[in-house]
């Protein structure tokens, strides 16, 4: 059924009454309130259980807007993401987000949520979320707003993804791509959850992993660990594609490209592995002292999804790969031209000698990569290599990249030597002495130590702990192996230990005929957030052993140091996936679920484990960094398009705060792949405005995004042009003129300067098409993955062909009829006002007449009507306005319903429909000759159905109707209602 064309912004408040609300106000006599979240699962809810939760968003700022499009108040949300402008106080000083200004008692405002951080969005809407322009009249609390990092989306439990490392001359079918369910735990090598997503043969020894969401791609770097091989391509510069790496299938796994080639050269390093035939991957001592200084370290997708960023841990340069322009087909590039690649050698003073030379240089290994919030963050470590007895060299450093301006800006910086847990407590600590100028005591032998690519014997190596028996020791060298953000942006850091790269498990050791087992005795730890949210803070006491934070990476009191350095962030479950080593038994390598909340230990689950007296037959590395990286196998984020129909009373193309949607409008989509403003075709998706004029398109009611494509993609097609236009039922497109529910307005001004607001949100974006077809219509381009759009409008205004404004025309039913008022300011040679009536906004016939005030500036001239004789049902009004020269022109089209002699609804379902349309009546036509129709746009009747004992519901077959919009119809007793509907 029709809804009132000016509905009130009264009982659009009232519906909120009835949400979940979680959190309470903060402000007592609070005006406007609300908060703003962060919306991790895309569902427009704030979801708070004791399984996922979802954090208030700090900072943002909330303005009010009073009708004439003046700002009264500017807020900023609090830590929590609450806000509150109060009903008096100090004005507004024009400074956005202030926290200055008020909102009297029912003053109606419009209300703009900005100053999103860099990469973040206006989420789906939803329950909780009405997007980032809405209207309220106060007091109205839970004026609330969900924002969307794209990055952060993850549907319910993905899967996860990991490298295992094999020994060089394993079977070339063992696996060393694997993936397992988030929601795996145990420690008997519980398989069935594992899947294997790339061999041997296929990618080697990989460590930088980078999933590109869109594709369902995952791309691998080679690294250079010893005793290993790396794969197909056998070079350190090849970057490896996986696709659908959770399908638990190997097939397509496949070079994407190789630096070395694609340059010439290598460029990423000279392969130091033993090649050909019979070789000795138990040795392999040219590869000791090239760990972490060849091939690839980190690797991260950009945030656009068309680039993906690599460390080449050889020339130390952080490269930028383009993946093409088809984010769910990415192309490597054909030439090196299109590459762009940036030093991270030279961007600090490793040596605190107060200069950037070359033995700085030499120190400075980078290696951890994250796209966050429009930064590249650059984890790199000062290795102290050239200064080994000074430890104070011996630091973590942080740079955040900016990709825009190609700068680096140094973001944390903190210390190594700080003292760590033991990495075997039943071996000998330090048994050469206590390395000179670290001030170490022996209870500390895990301490980080500077880089040494030199190792001599078992007998005279500088360990830092040693196992006589077991020919088991550890030298702990830190990689800065990763960075992630949890959800109060604080900054997770794994520290990958050099050492259990560079050893080996049951192999021999460097030059001799020892046969060793090295551990890596990685690190997690955390930077937090400052209080005002620009910079983090290392926390010394939080990593030193008795004191940690994350007190969870070890096992038992064996090995108090296990992680393995690779991790990431599952967001709103509280959860960091790392990979550490002996997750439940020893000889293995696994997964640590660990909460950054309050550091403790969630549940562990081990991926391999080695026999404990086979290490040298094994193909695996037990506690010898056995695992690498670890990347969460997150869907693309959803996207959605859409926002408001309004109408726009003083036809400055702005929405004011007293200006209501316009309810029942039929709108199309239409794909422009070629983006030329023209449809490519039928309309591909259809929808209708609700009861605050608000619709929107995505995957509910787009089955085919993409309908060049065999099968249906649902949703929108990330990047690709489309076309939004006023449906038939509501437009003229002959005459470009309004009908139906738009009968007697025109569009109005297109994207009208928004003065104080936000540029863009509150304007109308829709342009008339020319040519034959005449049609108000928005083109955009869809955004990438969680890019969602809700900033398009469509706003009409009346005819302004008569020197007047008419500021309202608003009815309602009351015990005596239908109580029609109009407001007009100006009336210049304004007559008469001819008030016409319809019973189906279509043909309507004059009811009454009504003087002007006559010629006037006055500011506000007011008009009722009554119509005490009104029909039963839904009356349509219109008004006719004359000027003194007999020109003419129409007010909008208002509704009421005459609630006194009539109150049927007509409920129709589903809608839209695809085969049967059920249709259901009041229960007085209950047994009664009811008549149905269906009819289409143009007035032609296309079904009619008749019963003249109906049941309490009516079908209409649509089988055989073709797809568009429909008007159904059903009668009883001289009464009818009348329903839009779309046929899918």
């Amino acid at each position: 059924m029709k809804t009132f064309l000016h509905f009130t912004l009264k009982n659009r408040i009232l519906l909120t009454l009835f949400l979940s609300f979680l959190f309470s106000i903060v402000s007592s006599d609070a005006q406007i309130s609300g908060f703003v979240f962060r919306d991790y699962n895309a569902n427009g809810k704030k979801d708070n259980t004791s399984s996922f939760n979802e954090n208030g968003v700090k900072g943002i700022i909330v303005t009010a807007f009073k009708s004439d499009g003046a700002i009264i108040a500017s807020f900023k949300t609090a830590t929590t993401g609450l806000y509150a402008i109060p009903v008096s106080g100090t004005a507004y000083n024009n400074i956005l987000g202030s926290n200055t200004g008020f909102v009297v008692a029912g003053t109606g405002v419009r209300v703009e949520f900005s100053g999103l951080e860099a990469g973040d969005y206006p989420a789906v809407i939803g329950a909780d979320n009405k997007g980032n322009v809405q209207f309220a009249k106060a007091p109205a609390s839970n004026i609330n707003f969900a924002v969307s990092y794209p990055a952060d989306y993850a549907q319910p439990d993905p899967r996860l993804v990991t490298s295992v490392y094999r020994k060089g001359d394993a079977p070339a079918t063992e696996q060393v791509l694997i993936s397992v369910d988030y929601n795996a735990s145990g420690g008997n090598k519980n398989y069935p959850n594992i899947s294997t997503e790339g061999v041997q043969s296929q990618l080697g020894s990989t460590y930088g992993l980078a999933f590109h969401r869109s594709s369902n791609t995952l791309f691998a770097g080679s690294y250079q660990k010893r005793n290993t091989s790396y794969g197909s391509a056998n070079s350190t510069g090849a970057i490896y594609k996986i696709p659908n790496p959770a399908d638990n299938s190997t097939s397509g796994v496949s070079l994407f490209v190789d630096l070395n080639v694609l340059y010439g050269s290598n460029i990423a390093g000279a392969n130091p592995h033993p090649n050909g035939v019979g070789t000795d991957f138990k040795r392999d001592d040219a590869s000791y002292g090239k760990v972490g200084k060849i091939a690839f370290g980190d690797m991260a997708v950009s945030e656009d999804e068309l680039n993906l960023w690599a460390i080449n841990l050889n020339d130390r340069r952080l490269y930028k790969i383009p993946l093409g322009t088809d984010p769910y087909n990415p192309v490597p590039p054909t030439s090196t031209s299109q590459i762009s690649s940036y030093p991270v050698f030279n961007i600090c003073d490793c040596n605190n000698n107060g200069s950037l030379d070359l033995q700085s240089d030499i120190d400075a290994r980078p290696f951890a990569l994250k796209v966050y919030h429009g930064k590249v963050y650059i984890g790199l470590i000062c290795t102290a290599e050239s200064t080994p007895t000074v430890f104070s060299n011996l630091t973590a450093r942080v740079f955040a990249f900016d990709p825009v301006t190609a700068t680096t800006v140094e973001v944390l910086n903190f210390p190594l030597n700080y003292n760590r847990g033991n990495g075997n407590t039943s071996a000998v600590p330090f048994p050469n002495g206590v390395p000179a100028g670290s001030g170490y005591a022996n209870a500390n032998a895990a301490n980080w130590r500077p880089w040494n690519d030199v190792y001599t014997t078992a007998a005279t190596f500088k360990w830092s702990w040693y196992d006589v028996a077991w020919k088991e020791g550890g030298y702990s060298q830190a990689i800065f192996s990763a960075i992630d953000f949890d959800d109060n942006g604080n900054m997770i850091i794994g520290l990958r230990d050099r050492f259990g790269d560079m050893i080996g498990d049951g192999v021999y050791e460097p030059g001799g005929t020892i046969i060793m087992e090295g551990d890596g005795n990685g690190d997690l730890i955390r930077a937090k957030l400052n209080a005002v949210g620009t910079g983090w803070n290392f926390v010394t006491s939080e990593a030193t052993n008795g004191t940690e934070f994350f007190a969870g990476d070890s096992f038992g009191s064996l090995h108090e140091e296990t992680s393995m350095g690779g991790l990431t962030v599952y967001h709103g479950r509280d959860n960091i996936i790392s990979t550490t080593m002996d997750p439940e038994n020893n000889l293995s390598g696994g997964f640590d679920w660990t909460k950054p909340s309050n550091g403790a230990l969630d549940r562990s689950y081990e991926i391999v484990r080695r026999p404990g007296a086979n290490a040298f037959t094994s193909t695996m590395f037990a506690k010898s960094n056995a695992l690498g990286e670890v990347e969460l196998l997150a869907d693309a984020a959803p996207v959605e398009i859409g926002n408001k129909v309004w109408f726009d009373l003083n036809s400055d193309g702005i929405q004011g705060a007293d200006e209501n949607g316009i309810a029942n409008i039929a709108l199309e989509l239409f794909a422009d792949f070629n983006n030329d403003g023209i449809p490519d075709g039928p309309a591909i998706a259809t929808t209708i405005t609700d009861a605050s004029g608000e619709w929107y398109f995505n995957k509910a009611n787009i089955t085919d995004g993409d309908p060049g494509i065999a099968g249906n993609q649902a949703g929108l097609k990330f990047g690709a042009g489309y076309i939004i236009r006023i449906g038939k039922s509501d437009w003229d497109f002959t005459n470009g003129n309004g009908i139906g529910d738009l009968l007697g307005v025109k569009l109005t001004t297109t994207n009208a300067a928004t003065g104080s607001g936000a540029p863009g949100l509150s304007d109308n974006d829709a342009k008339l098409t020319t040519g034959s077809t005449i049609v108000p219509q928005i083109t955009i381009k869809a955004g990438m993955s969680g890019q969602s759009n809700h900033d398009l409008d469509f706003g009409f205004k009346n005819f302004s062909i008569l020197p007047l404004n008419t500021l309202s025309f608003t009815g309602k039913n009351n015990s005596n009829g239908n109580e029609l008022s109009w407001l007009t300011a100006k009336e210049i040679s304004i007559d008469r006002f001819e008030i016409e009536v319809s019973q189906d906004a279509t043909v309507f016939s004059a009811l009454a007449t009504i003087a002007s005030a006559g010629n006037t500036n006055s500011l506000s001239n007011e008009y009722s009507f009554l119509h005490k004789n009104a029909f039963a049902g839904l009356n349509y009004y219109r008004l006719k306005i004359f000027d003194k020269n007999g020109k003419f022109e129409y007010s909008s089209v208002i509704a009421i319903k005459n609630e006194k002699d009539n109150n049927i609804t007509v409920l129709t379902y589903p809608n839209p429909v695809t085969t049967e349309l059920r249709i259901g009546i009041p229960v007085s036509w209950v047994n009664k000759k009811v008549t149905a129709e269906l009819v289409n746009t143009n007035g032609q009747l296309i079904k009619k159905i008749q019963n003249t004992q109906s049941s309490n519901t009516q079908i209409i077959k649509m089988n055989d109707v073709a797809s568009g919009f429909y008007i159904v119809r059903i009668t009883c007793d001289g009464v009818t209602g009348q329903q839009k509907i779309i046929k899918q």
